[in-house]
């Protein structure tokens, strides 16, 4: 590699790990020769769904496991993925935060002794009550987000009668989220006061 191709090597690399990429580069990076490239376009979790499930089919491995460790990866592409014969693949289908849980628990009866922990010990993540109370949080402060982007993309007042029966929908969720909450918390206090006790 000269020192023009290395150049350009390197800014390929740049415009795919960019946040804000360009759709034309987006698609120009998505069938780069260079995999190298195309494995660093995988890992950005800005890229769309439409060149995730592309690179999803590519021949290389590592840009495959890539979309599959991939944040922003749609469901049904992991569960795609985790059909593979390829180990590598349900690895990184089981260690990606958004896998859900009933992936997850089909990976951990994989014939793989490897995958299987690796679920496993995503699960008992997913099931431990920190994360349990941070999975409430977030729902919690994003109904807002998304009931706010609702009204806008539907083109619905808040006020008129359909924006009042949301309304009235989005406060019971967060009632039931907000006590869901609540009694994780104190779930959480009374098996850290009998641990302190037992000691």
């Amino acid at each position: 590699m000269n020192m023009v191709e290395h150049e350009e090597f390197l800014i390929k690399l740049d415009l795919a790990h960019d946040i804000d990429i360009s759709n034309e580069n987006l698609k120009k990076l998505s069938e780069d020769k260079d995999y190298i490239v195309r494995l660093a376009l995988a890992g950005n979790p800005n890229i769309p769904k439409e060149i995730l499930i592309k690179l999803s089919k590519d021949e290389n491995l590592d840009v495959k496991a890539a979309v599959a460790y991939n944040s922003s990866t749609p469901i049904e592409v992991l569960e795609k993925l985790i059909k593979s014969n390829e180990c590598l693949l349900k690895i990184e289908v089981a260690s990606n935060k958004n896998t859900p849980i009933k992936l997850l628990e089909i990976l951990s009866k994989d014939e793989h002794d490897y995958v299987k922990e690796v679920a496993f010990k995503r699960l008992e993540e997913l099931n431990s009550p920190k994360n349990k109370i941070e999975s409430i949080e977030s729902k919690i402060s994003n109904n807002k987000t998304t009931l706010d982007e609702l009204f806008k993309e539907k083109n619905i007042k808040p006020n008129s009668k359909v924006g009042l029966e949301l309304l009235k929908v989005y406060n019971e969720t967060q009632d039931k989220l907000k006590m869901e909450l609540e009694d994780l918390k104190t779930q959480v206090v009374d098996i850290a006061t009998n641990d302190f006790l037992e000691r």
